[in-house]
């Protein structure tokens, strides 16, 4: 079975998080945000470095490439955070749910491996996200370097 196949209450998964659970998943919105954020930014000043060296004949300041990838190296090192932290996290969430069914006082022998079904939709939304953000990175990385080429074969040529 699937876990798209399976019907998932948004609010009742998001009650079964435990604090942690929830600050994780605030914070990767947030992450989502600067990361959009700072690789739009990265694609338009490209844009803008490259207009001024084809209006110009000669390099424009003192920009070389490492000044214009390094978002691109910024935001790869949040999104390494964030997957180390989401093991952190995703841990403390399987945890938390043994140490429930453990201290359970009802009988838990009907529910077996649905009782995981909380931290198993949190590990496919984390990922998902961050596989997503990952992708988005990967596009801008190789549009600035394609800039990049554009802009020195302009200045060589």
């Amino acid at each position: 079975m699937f876990i798209l196949s399976r019907h998932l209450d948004v609010l009742n998964l998001w009650a079964s998080l435990s604090i942690t659970g929830k600050l994780y998943i605030c914070c990767l919105g947030l992450c989502a945000a600067y990361t959009i954020y700072t690789l739009a930014r990265a694609i338009l000043s490209s844009k803008r470095w490259l207009k001024k060296i084809g209006q110009v004949a000669q390099p424009v300041g003192n920009v070389t490439p490492f000044t214009n990838t390094s978002p691109i190296e910024s935001v790869r090192q949040l999104h390494l955070l964030f997957l180390l932290l989401f093991g952190a996290t995703l841990a403390n969430e399987g945890f938390a749910t043994l140490s429930t069914i453990r201290h359970s006082l009802l009988s838990l022998s009907g529910i077996g491996v649905d009782a995981f079904e909380p931290c198993a939709a949190f590990a496919f939304f984390v990922s998902g996200v961050l596989a997503v953000l990952h992708v988005i990175q990967w596009v801008v990385a190789a549009q600035l370097q394609r800039n990049l080429h554009r802009a020195l074969a302009s200045l060589s040529g």
